[in-house]
């Protein structure tokens, strides 16, 4: 009986932006704006915990990150699936260093096969040996998956030859990269992010006088549901995600 009430009545997954009058527009415009810069923030801090949130499911061991000559920092993961001889000695254990490790070139690749391919879409190698020679024909093996979120990075600051030659599978060679390992945040510093997103709200909440809270909830909330406005965060463009008031 409940499934053929379902079958003629089905759950029907709309936009958003049909919920934008259960408040009427009674906001200021200055509120208006000023409710933007605090959910810009709050997406911020929201955002960068969301990211890591979903690290500790797809990712396992230490991390390493990688800053090249130019000063672009990426990082790299599961580093422990591949174990370069770079990194971890002929048993399998992390080579013993304060933490650095000598230059590296490294190759980054679309992770086309193997491990994390669904998760990660490109891949790092790194050279075994020094030198490196000049018609490329030096062996590159697998070090770890580019995190996404260096990815995204990358993707933004290359042209496109470098992505093609990436997308390719002839790969992106970068030289004498530093390189440091370090430890991946724990479960517990990942939910302190998200409290300390939802701490900023809490905190901008007191500072509204109680005969404002109503105006600034409508602003809110049609920030939340109004499917056109878009802002720029990090110099990327991005629609609002999440939903806020009071």
């Amino acid at each position: 009986m409940v499934n053929e009430i379902y079958e003629a009545n089905p759950l029907e997954s709309r936009p958003t932006v049909q919920f934008r009058e259960l408040f009427p527009p009674i906001y200021k415009e200055e509120q208006l704006k000023q409710a933007e810069a605090i959910k810009v923030k709050f997406d911020e801090l929201f955002n960068a915990a969301s990211i890591q949130n979903k690290r500790l499911k797809t990712e396992k061991g230490p991390i390493l990150r990688i800053q090249t000559q130019k000063g672009t920092e990426i990082e790299v993961s599961n580093l422990t699936q591949y174990k370069h001889s770079a990194l971890f000695g002929v048993n399998g254990e992390l080579k013993q260093s304060n933490g650095t490790f000598p230059q590296l070139n490294i190759k980054i690749v679309e992770n086309q096969k193997g491990l994390h391919q669904t998760t990660h879409r490109w891949k790092v190698l790194a050279q075994v040996g020094n030198h490196l020679a000049s018609d490329d024909s030096s062996e590159f093996l697998p070090l770890g998956t580019l995190s996404e979120h260096s990815r995204q990075t990358l993707t933004s600051l290359l042209n496109e030859e470098s992505l093609a030659r990436i997308k390719s599978g002839e790969g992106l060679i970068t030289k004498n990269v530093s390189v440091e390992v370090a430890s991946p945040l724990s479960q517990r510093q990942v939910k302190l992010m998200f409290r300390k997103a939802y701490d900023f709200l809490g905190e901008f909440n007191k500072t509204i006088p109680q005969e404002q809270k109503r105006a600034m909830a409508a602003a809110c909330w049609h920030l939340g549901t109004n499917r056109g406005r878009v802002f720029s965060l990090s110099g990327v463009k991005k629609k609002i995600k999440v939903i806020f008031f009071w």
